[in-house]
């Protein structure tokens, strides 16, 4: 209100040189809250190529907000995320991680301001008029006999499964919750997977997370 902004703003209630030292304090208080949100950000510029050749149109993500690279095969944005991942574009084969998961993501340096981040793809020589997935939901690794229970029972009929398909294309999806809360059992998930020959793409689950930080490994 009118009044009330006068009476605020009257010599009887702030003095001039207060209102002064009032309104330079929170000039510097708004300049620090602004430096911390700024300096929280990244650049990323991220390339996806083929044979050395830049790829156009290809999806960029950094979980948050979604990009398309341009025709150098290039995309470049501000994020304050820890990874960043591309969607595979039809006509290429899923590279992998040595532990049997697809390499689809890279980890950036929050401490560097600059990250350049490069996917090179290759063409995958099948055919894709049609694709199968597979879909593991939450397996709950707790115990070692529950990790050998799952190698080899749940392995065994992946591995059948895959085989009943027959198709190349083939790739595989964890859903999440996938060890519980003992992440040491994640070496042990991993290296069953891996005996599928099935590229898997692993999604986090509210179990995959601990003290609100998502845990310390490359695909989870």
């Amino acid at each position: 209100r009118s009044d009330w902004s006068s009476d605020v703003c009257s010599s009887d209630l702030f003095p001039s040189h207060d209102t002064s030292i009032l309104l330079g304090v929170l000039l510097l208080i708004a300049v620090a809250i602004s430096s911390v949100a700024q300096s929280s950000f990244i650049n990323v510029e991220v390339k996806v190529s083929s044979n050395n050749q830049p790829l156009t149109h290809v999806v960029v993500s950094d979980g948050k907000n979604v990009y398309l690279t341009d025709e150098n095969g290039l995309t470049t944005f501000l994020t304050d995320a820890s990874h960043v991942f591309i969607s595979y574009p039809s006509g290429y084969s899923l590279d992998l991680l040595p532990n049997g998961a697809v390499n689809f993501f890279r980890k950036l340096d929050l401490l560097s301001e600059e990250n350049k981040v490069h996917f090179e793809l290759k063409k995958n020589p099948y055919p894709e008029e049609k694709h199968s997935f597979l879909v593991i939901a939450d397996p709950q690794l707790q115990t070692q006999e529950e990790a050998e229970i799952f190698d080899k029972e749940s392995i065994l009929a992946l591995i059948l499964a895959k085989g009943e398909l027959n198709d190349p294309n083939i790739f595989g999806v964890g859903v999440g919750d996938l060890v519980f809360d003992e992440f040491h059992l994640l070496e042990s998930y991993d290296a069953s997977l891996k005996k599928t020959g099935i590229p898997f793409f692993q999604v986090m689950g509210k179990d995959d997370i601990v003290t609100g930080k998502q845990i310390g490994r490359a695909h989870v």
